[in-house]
């Protein structure tokens, strides 16, 4: 500085530095502390995460032991189901037991008594009941009547639909005749309301129902639609208690897929019983089999027809044209059956 001397200034700077290194000191007490501050921080923020994951690790070990306890209830929960499904198998097997018993008494019953008029046995005349006398069987085969002479053609019912008219093209699709020996079909000669077998009777309860109904007789609930002829063995237990089953309700108010899918679940049941199937009135609904040979057929309203060399089979409404045609593949009928209706292939 001017006026200032070499030994002023010397004494100033010395000052200045000693004021510098002061400050210099200050400044490090200052960052020491903030870095105190930070590492006490840090260790806080450590400290709750740590007791995060503590709990974290509590949770999951909660959890595995929940589903450890789950799996021991699920795994008992089988064990009983298996139990009880072996215990149902074995009350079936005994019900089906039963009722071949008491068919098999009834049986014995009706074949121990040699005066019964319906018997179809061959007797001599005032002698004991002759079960395979060839000697005589000839004699007696002579007396019974012509079988052919005894059929009678299934009577046509009357239907809610329009017939054709005259001028109108018919389908070209064969619909198949009604059965031969009429023995299994409701319309023919004799007592039709005797006929035991399953029955698609549509009820008017639920706006429409549509029920299979196993009976010895026709039933009188509803419309009976259609009539199944087993083909074997039907547990008598089938033809307790109403032997109803439901398909369909609302097929009043429902569109024709409903109704065509229970005309199919009868048709299974047909299938399963290797049924000869008599449809006595549609209701709209068209039953269209699909053989072998890919020949496409029809069981109109008062025929019937069996399920040997079908393939499949499809429901359909009784207008749809889809299957006016001789032969079909395979693919294509179970396409349209399925657009328009209902279907099933048999495997």
């Amino acid at each position: 500085r001017e006026g200032e001397t070499a030994g002023d200034t010397r004494v100033r700077c010395q000052r200045r530095v000693a004021e510098l290194a002061e400050e210099l000191e200050m400044l490090k007490e200052v960052l020491a502390c903030s870095e105190i501050e930070n590492v006490e921080r840090i260790a806080a923020q450590l400290h709750e995460a740590k007791q995060e994951a503590d709990r974290t690790a509590s949770e999951a070990a909660a959890a595995v032991a929940t589903a450890q306890e789950a799996a021991e209830r699920v795994t008992a929960l089988a064990a009983d189901l298996e139990h009880a499904r072996a215990e149902a198998d074995s009350f079936a097997l005994i019900a089906e037991l039963e009722a071949a018993k008491e068919d098999a008494d009834n049986a014995a019953a009706y074949w121990s008594d040699p005066t019964d008029a319906e018997d179809c046995r061959i007797y001599c005349e005032g002698g004991a009941p002759i079960m395979n006398d060839k000697c005589n069987s000839q004699k007696y085969s002579d007396d019974l009547p012509d079988e052919r002479s005894t059929l009678q053609p299934i009577q046509q019912l009357p239907s809610s639909t329009p017939p054709l008219d005259e001028n109108e093209d018919a389908s070209p699709m064969p619909e198949l005749a009604a059965s031969p020996s009429g023995a299994c079909s409701p319309q023919t000669a004799g007592s039709p309301s005797q006929r035991a077998g399953c029955y698609l009777v549509l009820e008017d309860k639920n706006q429409g129902t549509l029920t299979a109904t196993w009976s010895r007789m026709m039933p009188t609930s509803g419309r009976n639609l259609a009539y199944i002829c087993p083909g074997k063995k039907v547990a008598d237990f089938k033809y307790k208690n109403g032997g109803r089953q439901e398909l369909k309700r609302g097929i009043g108010s429902a569109g024709a897929k409903p109704k065509c899918a229970a005309w199919i679940d009868f048709v299974k049941i047909a299938r399963a019983f290797m049924g000869q199937l008599s449809v006595i009135e549609n209701d709209g609904v068209s039953l269209i089999l699909h053989h072998r040979t890919e020949f496409v057929s029809k069981i109109s309203q008062g025929s019937s027809g069996a399920f040997d060399d079908v393939i499949a089979c499809a429901a359909v409404p009784e207008l749809s044209r889809s299957f006016d045609v001789e032969k079909m593949p395979s693919h294509m009928f179970s396409g349209k059956g399925q657009t328009e209706g209902a279907v099933i292939v048999f495997k």
